[in-house]
């Protein structure tokens, strides 16, 4: 009887491709197929024989369940570069010379990220805790890892080198140098994109503008009374309500979201420029240019400001992975995880990772859709191509995407 209705599924299927030969009608016919598998799965139990299913269709992996040899990020280029043993970095009395064509810093206010995406290159890494420190108007790409610092550009590493744990992501200042201090060490690393550089002892640099939320206590005229106050560019904003997420845009503003719930946009004098009340306590918050700003509810729902009005709302699809990044025209670039299938209900063995394009208007541009890939940074470059790095089985994976 299964058989039966395998075969009936199938049949009906094929129709429906047959009609519709288009590249959209070619993934609904895979992706039903994978959901169908999924169902009788289900249906006869976690024992059920489905080793037909493949045959059935001539070998043919589905394209719109999961197939290895579908998947995007399923093959990368190995870094075999990384095999040779990693050398530390020397001391230095000045700071390494400046690389000409890499001063000033990329910012996504003038960037346009991919609309018609495909993956560029995907480099796998023999690392721990991957991540993009800085990306240079040159498009290099600089990273860092569990006692790791190199430089990539267009998937081929440029130079790395083994460091001490370093206290924070690299960063770049607007010599195109990159710098960073180790937890260690009374003083700071640069280097310019050549690899050029070392450890500058007694050399501090300044943090790049950043916010933080302060809550004191002390006693009143009324007994214990709390302080709440954001602290943004240099001046202290008071809050009523507790600070609950900050986004900032070193540039632009400040925006603060409360326990009220409500998020409040604070200029670069220190003045509160509005105030919007949210239908939650955001979880998530994105600053883009132009004052827009996004933020995520509890049940993955996106919600869009600009100019201090709420625009629009997009129902979520999955657990947001990575809040992600947004560009010059308002599209959001960002990351979430489906374990579960919609249809079946059933717990995927390959949870779904899709990575999105989000518009100004709350359309969906495009979707890449892998699986086992953890993302935990995201960037733009020069030319508007999108990089992500992420956790693939046992190693990392830095990803671009390009036009």
């Amino acid at each position: 009887m299964r058989d039966r209705l395998l075969l009936l599924a199938l049949l009906a299927v094929v129709c429906v491709g047959l009609v519709d030969g288009s590249k959209e009608g070619r993934r609904f016919i895979d992706s039903t197929f994978s959901r169908i598998k999924d169902a009788l799965s289900a249906i006869g139990g976690p024992h059920a024989n489905i080793s037909g299913f493949e045959t059935a269709i001539g070998n043919s992996h589905p394209a719109g369940g999961y197939s290895a040899s579908d998947d995007p990020l399923a093959a990368g280029d190995d870094a075999r570069a990384l095999s040779a043993e990693l050398h530390g970095l020397p001391s230095i009395d000045q700071l390494p010379p400046i690389v000409p064509g890499t001063t000033g810093r990329v910012s996504d206010t003038y960037v346009i990220g991919p609309h018609k995406p495909h993956v560029a290159w995907n480099l796998a890494l023999p690392l721990l805790d991957l991540k993009i420190g800085a990306i240079g108007v040159d498009d290099t790409v600089y990273i860092s890892g569990r006692e790791f610092l190199g430089a990539v550009r267009d998937g081929n590493i440029l130079w790395r080198y083994k460091i001490s744990e370093a206290s924070d992501r690299p960063t770049l200042d607007d010599d195109g140098r990159v710098w960073f201090m180790g937890y260690e060490d009374a003083g700071m690393y640069y280097l310019n994109s050549k690899g050029e550089g070392g450890f500058l002892n007694g050399r501090h640099a300044d943090q790049p503008s950043s916010a933080q939320c302060i809550q004191t206590h002390r006693i009143g005229p009324s007994g214990m009374e709390s302080h709440r106050a954001l602290q943004a560019f240099g001046h202290e904003v008071p809050l009523d309500y507790t600070c609950a997420q900050i986004a900032v845009r070193p540039d632009d503003m400040a925006y603060v979201a409360t326990d009220a719930p409500d998020i409040r946009a604070v200029t670069r004098a220190g003045s509160v420029a509005w105030i919007l009340q949210t239908p939650c306590a955001p979880q998530r918050l994105l600053a883009g240019p132009s004052e827009r700003v996004l933020f995520f509810c509890q049940d993955n729902s996106i919600h869009y400001i600009e100019n201090g009005t709420m625009r629009w709302v997009y129902p979520g699809d999955g657990e947001i992975q990575l809040v992600g990044i947004m560009d010059r025209e308002g599209t959001t670039y960002f990351v979430d995880r489906a374990s579960v299938d919609p249809l079946t209900q059933r717990s995927r063995g390959h949870p779904a990772t899709h990575i999105h394009a989000l518009s100004s208007t709350g359309q969906m541009l495009w979707t890449i859709e892998t699986r086992d890939f953890f993302a935990s940074s995201i960037e733009f470059d020069a030319k508007g191509r999108l990089y992500l790095t992420g956790r693939r089985g046992m190693g990392e994976r830095l990803v671009c995407i390009s036009d």
